[in-house]
């Protein structure tokens, strides 16, 4: 999913899902691409430690601003 944009198929039928459904939906791939497969992906399946962290730091900062978790 790194090497092209037409790979994230999966996340983007989910997007199509959540808005449907009005569930809170987050892709991390684009942030994640930022720093490429190196640095966030140990394999093919499993984020380095860097790549969780900038995953929870994502994931909360969504959460506070959709108000899904407060202070």
């Amino acid at each position: 999913q790194f090497r092209s944009e037409g790979l994230d198929a999966p996340q983007r039928r989910l997007e199509r899902f959540a808005m449907e459904n009005q569930v809170p939906f987050l892709d991390t791939l684009p942030m994640l691409r930022k720093y490429g497969p190196d640095r966030v992906l140990l394999d093919a399946d499993h984020l380095t430690p860097f790549g969780h962290g900038l995953v929870a730091d994502a994931l909360e900062l969504w959460l506070r601003e959709t108000s899904l978790i407060s202070r």
